[in-house]
């Protein structure tokens, strides 16, 4: 359902996702057993696009998101502004300093490409 909803989304022009390497695909999304990581630039829009996408899943499931154990993750070029702002919409936690998430680097740096190597090796 999670997929379907975020694939709508991009078909309606919501660009949700980062390139890895340049000029391949947006990756938007990565399921988990319990645990969703959406991707996006930091605007207004997208996050607000998140939130109807969270919602939605909230009622198609008739489970409730738990907040507090959802995190936000911007980069280290994200405006400071920007940082303040968008938490508020999604009602979630910024985390300044997350290394690690299952596995995967949890900070976008400058060198995407270099980060990730490692896991498309594995693949």
């Amino acid at each position: 359902a999670a997929s379907n909803l975020i694939q709508q989304e991009e078909q309606c022009g919501n660009v949700l996702g980062v390139s890895i390497y340049r000029n391949d695909p947006n990756v938007s999304h990565i399921l988990f057993v319990d645990d969703t990581l959406i991707f996006c630039q930091p605007t207004r829009d997208l996050v607000q696009c998140i939130r109807v996408i969270l919602l939605l899943l909230e009622a198609a499931s008739g489970l409730r998101m738990n907040m507090s154990k959802s995190i936000l993750v911007f980069s280290k070029n994200t405006l400071h502004h920007v940082r303040m702002e968008l938490p508020a919409c999604l009602g979630m936690p910024i985390v300044l300093k997350h290394d690690k998430y299952l596995g995967l680097p949890a900070v976008f740096g400058a060198s995407k490409q270099a980060m990730f190597d490692g896991i498309k090796d594995q693949i």
